[in-house]
């Protein structure tokens, strides 16, 4: 909407969410601050499948229970994420049954799922036929269905 409306104001994408200025510049970036810090990073063509469980996993309850750790010895948040989300931790904390889901999507891929944001996408590298997830719309737990996407990074727009 803002880049319909010709808002490139980063003070006024951030007024709307710290994600709000990445997402109006696009592409890839370094995200630093409350999201208005942005250094552009080159584009790489890269094929992704996310899993959407069935599940609602509040974005507040995530960062208090990630504050909640990282009070606990104030050494900060735990061990980061060497996949790349911090989150994950305090994601699995407020939401438990995220671990099946993404336990699910490894034993059918065989590649270590990362968690989108604050939860609940589970993602993996790839394209669908070499995850062996070719022609599969969705994955089923306790009879429970979270539909696969699968995705591709895009070029910043010029």
């Amino acid at each position: 909407m803002l880049r319909w409306a010709g808002v490139d104001d980063c003070a006024v994408a951030v007024s709307l969410g710290a994600d709000v200025p990445f997402c109006l510049a696009g592409g890839r970036a370094r995200v630093t601050g409350v999201g208005e810090g942005l250094s552009p990073l080159p584009f790489q063509e890269r094929s992704f499948v996310l899993l959407i469980p069935p599940l609602v996993v509040p974005t507040p309850d995530v960062y208090r229970a990630w504050d909640a750790r990282r009070a606990g010895d104030g050494a900060g948040p735990g061990t980061p994420d060497p996949h790349g989300n911090d989150l994950e931790a305090a994601a699995l904390d407020v939401a438990p049954a995220l671990a099946r889901w993404r336990d699910l999507l490894g034993e059918r891929t065989g590649r270590r799922p990362r968690l989108a944001g604050s939860g609940a996408t589970w993602f993996v590298e790839g394209e669908p036929g070499e995850l062996g997830l070719a022609g599969c719309e969705a994955l089923v737990l306790d009879g429970l269905r979270a539909p696969l996407v699968a995705a591709r990074t895009v070029p910043a727009p010029a």
